[in-house]
């Protein structure tokens, strides 16, 4: 979606993605593809992390 980088990416093809909007800069989103809609961004954008630091330093290795 236009105002997110995408970095990740699952297997069935969602995205993980770093915002670049002012109101939610460096927070990370889970982004299904599978109920993209550009109209209505909210339906296909979830929060995981408020920012890519604690994203990162939350991963568990298994």
């Amino acid at each position: 979606p236009v105002g997110f980088l995408p970095f990740a990416a699952d297997d069935g093809g969602d995205l993980f993605c770093v915002s670049t909007l002012p109101g939610s800069y460096n927070e990370v989103f889970f982004c299904d593809m599978h109920h993209y809609d550009d109209e209505v961004i909210e339906n296909c954008v979830t929060l995981v992390s408020r920012s890519f630091k604690d994203f990162i330093d939350n991963l568990v290795d298994e």
